[in-house]
């Protein structure tokens, strides 16, 4: 797996510093090294210049030019220096390493003016006579005969060059080998940081997309292990409450299953997010139908629409009873309640087949107006027959009798009526149950036509 820009940062972190401190290092040491070992270097040749100047005035000044040169040589093989003697006006008086004669006037030269100025002059340049870089050192020498010269001491600087260059190819290589070094145990350290949080990131998308039964296991003690632990609690608490919200899905299913009332709810834009059984059954239409789907393309009934957009916009609850559409007719009663909310997320319609109810009122208003007027015929019979025996028919011997067994007849029947009444409000009610027994139907029969 390719590291993460995170590993790069620490990593960077630790590493860049490091180098920059190395190089930073090494530069001041190397650049110390040689301004040591020049500066060594130019004391060895203000020594040698002095001792030099020293012989000049005591046995140099006073011999001959080809004396002068051939002493000089043998200094020059002696010391490994080259030792040059320069008149005031630059003309070259004797060289150790070549011939004088041929040598051009050194007034130029910077180590010559610096001497004649100063008292000591120092250079390091080409020289052009050699080929070579070369470390120059100049004093004058005041003679005791004859205008002042001046001593030229000067040492190639090609050994000190190798000298340098070697030991800065050997610092070099310390700081490459260290920092290299340095560079693989920041890598193995980040590395060891960094893979339990890849880790603890591949498991945090595990919980992300839902898979809560996978562990999350870092055995560290330091922080990271701290935030293992806390993401391995909160797995454990989000699979506690994602199983406690099936249940109760699940049982908030069953029950809305189990309803005979038609329960829907709806999102802000009149979607239904969810349909029961019931629901599609009163709407005519399959609940796999409806899920999902504008309201309004699910059943053409004016009076749902109007009723879910009335709670939508500012209604708390309303209650509309109507006529559902479809093959099968149904007489409804809808209840729409506003979820709380601002803006409203939606909205919860409940519907009741009230077809049976009204059917049943109808009924028993039927029933009401029939039995009203079968109560009417025996009491107006009965008022009748009370009222002529209490005109004098009482003492009539041939009708007071009958009329009397009329009264009789009437009140039997109109006690039937209020047994039958009586027994249908049982029925109703669920106290009693209708009893089978055998009849006579022939008999049962004459007697509903007498």
């Amino acid at each position: 797996m390719r590291p993460a820009r995170l590993f790069w940062k620490i990593l960077l972190t630790y590493a860049v510093p490091n180098i920059l401190v190395a190089v930073t290092f090494l530069v001041v040491v190397s650049t110390w090294q040689r301004a040591s070992a020049l500066r060594q270097v130019g004391e060895q040749l203000v020594d040698t210049a002095r001792v030099v100047a020293t012989l000049y005035r005591r046995d140099l000044a006073d011999r001959t030019d080809s004396e002068r040169q051939q002493e000089l040589r043998d200094l020059g093989k002696a010391t490994g220096l080259r030792i040059t003697i320069v008149a005031a006006d630059g003309r070259v008086l004797g060289d150790s390493a070549e011939d004088f004669r041929r040598m051009v006037n050194h007034s130029d030269r910077p180590e010559i003016q610096q001497a004649l100025a100063d008292g000591l002059g120092k250079s390091v340049r080409y020289s052009s006579t050699l080929g070579v870089s070369m470390y120059y050192v100049a004093i004058p020498v005041n003679a005791n005969v004859g205008a002042p010269v001046v001593v030229r001491v000067a040492s190639e600087l090609s050994a000190i060059h190798r000298e340098i260059h070697g030991a800065w190819w050997l610092l070099w290589s310390l700081a490459c080998a260290t920092g290299l070094l340095a560079i693989g145990l920041t890598y193995a350290m980040v590395g060891r940081l960094i893979k339990p949080m890849g880790e603890l990131t591949a498991a945090t998308r595990v919980l992300a997309g839902g898979d809560y039964n996978q562990p999350i296991d870092v055995h560290r003690d330091d922080e990271i292990g701290q935030l293992g632990g806390a993401l391995e609690h909160m797995r454990t608490d989000l699979l506690t409450r994602v199983r406690d919200l099936r249940e109760s899905r699940q049982q908030l299913a069953t029950v809305l299953g189990s309803m005979r009332e038609g329960v829907l709810a709806i999102d802000a834009r009149q979607r239904i997010m969810f349909a029961n059984e019931a629901s599609g059954e009163l709407l005519n239409v399959g609940v796999t139908d409806i899920t999902n789907r504008p309201i309004r393309e699910v059943t053409r009934s004016r009076e749902m629409h109007e009723t879910a957009q009335r709670v939508l916009a500012q209604e708390d609850s309303f209650e509309l009873e109507f006529e559902a559409p479809g093959a099968v007719r149904r007489r409804l009663m809808l209840r729409a309640t506003r979820l709380p909310g601002d803006p409203c997320p939606g909205a919860v319609i409940v519907l009741h087949d009230v077809s049976e109810v009204r059917r049943l009122e109808n009924l028993r208003q039927e029933l009401v107006a029939n039995v009203s007027h079968e109560l009417k015929t025996p009491l107006s019979s009965i008022k009748a027959y009370s009222e002529t025996l209490r005109l004098g028919a009482i003492n009539d011997p041939d009708h007071n009798l009958k009329f009397l067994a009329n009264i009789e007849e009437q009140a039997d029947r109109l006690h039937q009526l209020i047994q039958d009444l009586l027994q249908l409000a049982r029925f109703e009610s669920g106290q009693q149950a209708f009893e089978i027994t055998s009849v006579d139907v022939p008999d049962l029969v004459r007697v509903c036509v007498e």
